[in-house]
């Protein structure tokens, strides 16, 4: 009887990723959740038929929230400046709201920090923020979250 030894199997891990806001690295992001969909189903009746045949309907994505730590030094301008575009367009301040729409790369790395898979949502725009809570009695860190809402995604 032969002995084959075989390698581990190694599965991605849930703490190396990386996000991308169209280009730029938005440095400290501590979580984030993948894309999420449901497809309505169409139910009907073709003519005469006593049993109901179904087919795929519209497809709906669920949000997407990020937490991210604030950086100590204050250099996290493209993020901010972003949200502030965000924040005039919506209010018709400023801006159009074609020019706020960024895709977004949510990347799972392996061991090596190589990419195993990209996750684009396309087409995203903060639909709430919560900028974090301050304590004189903690030592914790200021913790960022933001729910993206998306047009789509795509699998690379």
């Amino acid at each position: 009887m032969a002995y084959t030894r075989t390698e581990p199997e190694y599965l991605a891990q849930t703490h190396r990723f990386r996000v991308e806001v169209d280009g730029f690295e938005a440095a400290l992001f501590q979580t984030a959740n993948l894309p999420e969909f449901e497809v309505q189903e169409v139910n009907f009746n073709p003519g005469g038929s006593v049993f109901a045949q179904k087919a795929p309907g519209r497809i709906t994505y669920s949000d997407v929230v990020l937490e991210k730590g604030i950086m100590g030094d204050g250099s996290e301008q493209p993020v901010e400046d972003w949200l502030e575009k965000i924040i005039q367009a919506a209010n018709g301040t400023q801006g159009k709201v074609p020019d706020v729409l960024k895709d977004i790369n949510v990347m799972v790395l392996n061991n090596l920090m190589g990419v195993v898979k990209t996750y684009t949502l396309h087409g995203c725009f903060v639909k709430s923020a919560t900028l974090g809570a301050l304590s004189g009695e903690g030592g914790e860190n200021i913790i960022n979250s933001v729910t993206l809402a998306y047009q789509y995604f795509s699998v690379e």
